[in-house]
């Protein structure tokens, strides 16, 4: 008796935007009960994404889908798979040239600290595993393209709150291929422990210091990341092509 193919393998598409809307539904709560009730959205966006966390790994460990959705020992990467997460890493360092910002008290640290742990994990899992997954049964470039649309979708939501113009269109274009570069290193390497990682800190450093401040120096930081991003992404596409064209011969 042949065994029923489960949702997200027969319809990824609709299951992946299922699983995206659903997230940004629980979110847009969190903000509507900040509004309406006069609550911190500090509170209230904690309260969203650890439900979120909570609920993904419930019913992943029911599923015993850890492995599957690339929680993997970093150990078992090779050498060459865990230097090309080198340029990732530098990319998250790099909004500290903006300096700390001094208006940030310790309190506020630590929950950045705390709460950062929340977004990552959820955002890693629901678009670099989740998704990507659900899109690989259709292949590789609608796995890669997909789970990076889906994950720009949000962050364009973010971007529109009064920035310059030219402020928005770096974030957007980041965003995406930021997408792009994480989508490929969880499929090149099966591992998401890294890129949860890298969200983190990147994340973590976004909120302390001055990189999203409206000036020269963080533009100027902004536009570094966006232009070494593009050629990091040129030589991870180069590697898939030259692991294609090895294996094809």
């Amino acid at each position: 008796m042949l065994q029923k193919e489960s949702f997200s393998k027969r319809h990824p598409y609709i299951s992946s935007l299922l699983v995206t809307f659903s997230v940004l539904t629980v979110l847009f709560i969190a903000g509507m009960v900040s509004i309406v009730a006069e609550i911190d959205s500090k509170i209230t966006f904690f309260a969203g994404f650890l439900v979120v966390s909570l609920t993904l790994i419930v019913v992943i460990t029911k599923k015993k889908l850890w492995s599957y959705y690339g929680f993997n020992s970093i150990t078992k990467l090779n050498k060459d798979n865990i230097i090309i997460f080198i340029p990732l890493f530098i990319l998250a360092l790099l909004p500290l040239f903006a300096g700390i910002n001094r208006n940030i008290g310790l309190i506020e640290i630590v929950y950045f600290i705390v709460y950062m742990i929340l977004v990552a994990f959820v955002e890693e899992t629901v678009f670099r595993g989740i998704v990507i997954r659900n899109f690989l049964h259709k292949g590789m470039n609608q796995a890669i393209f997909g789970s990076c649309i889906l994950f720009t979708l949000p962050h364009i939501m973010n971007t529109l709150n009064g920035k310059s113009l030219e402020s928005t269109i770096i974030q957007v274009l980041y965003a995406l291929v930021i997408g792009l570069i994480l989508a490929i290193l969880v499929i090149k390497t099966n591992n998401i422990i890294l890129p949860i990682c890298y969200h983190y800190i990147n994340n973590v450093l976004a909120s302390i210091t001055n990189s999203n401040d409206e000036n020269s120096i963080s533009l100027m930081i902004s536009s570094a990341m966006f232009i070494i991003a593009v050629i990091y992404i040129g030589f991870l596409v180069h590697l898939i092509k030259r692991k294609s064209k090895s294996i094809t011969r």
